[in-house]
C-alpha cells in the first residue's frame, strides 16, 4: 500500500490490516494485471485491508495494471458491492486509457462510477479530501 513519509514522499509498504494512508483512506497498489489466476488473491488482500478499520475510501492504485479480464472485472464489481454495503467508497487511480476501455468492457466503470475512476492519484486524493463537504458524507 502507499503511505507518505515525514518528508511528504510516497512510500510503498506491506499491505497490512489496520494500516492506512491517512485517516479514512487506504491506497492499495496492486502490481499486476487483474485476471482469473490472481483475482481471488486480490479480493482477499483488499478485504483484509478494510476489516475492522474506519476506512471511508479504498483506492486501488492501478498504475501497474495494463489489463483486466472478465474474472478480474467480476471480482472488482463484487468487491465494490461489498464495500458499498459497509459504507466504503471504492475508487481507482492511475487508470490508463487502455485499462479504462477494459473496465468499460467488463462493466466495472458502470458499477464503480465514472466519477470514481481517475487518471491520476492527485485527482483521486482531491476528490477524497473534497468529499467531506458533500451532502451524505461525513468528515
Amino acid at each position: 500500500m502507499l503511505v507518505r513519509d515525514p518528508d511528504d514522499r510516497w512510500l510503498m509498504v506491506n499491505a497490512e490490516q489496520g494500516k492506512s494512508t491517512e485517516p479514512g483512506l487506504v491506497i492499495f497498489w496492486f502490481g499486476a494485471d487483474l485476471y482469473y489466476a490472481n483475482a481471488n488473491y486480490f479480493a482477499e488482500q483488499t478485504r483484509r485491508l478494510v476489516t475492522g478499520t474506519d476506512v471511508r475510501w479504498l483506492v486501488l492504485d492501478a498504475g501497474a495494471m495494463t489489463a483486466i479480464d472478465c474474472s478480474g472485472g467480476s471480482t472488482v464489481i463484487e468487491l465494490q458491492e461489498e464495500l458499498a454495503a459497509k459504507g466504503i467508497v471504492l475508487a481507482l487511480a492511475h487508470v490508463s486509457s487502455s485499462l479504462r476501455a477494459k473496465l468499460d468492457q467488463h462493466g466495472v466503470s458502470k458499477v464503480v462510477g465514472a466519477g470514481l475512476i481517475f487518471d491520476t492519484l492527485r485527482e483521486c486524493l482531491g476528490a477524497f479530501h473534497a468529499q467531506g463537504a458533500l451532502p451524505g458524507f461525513s468528515s
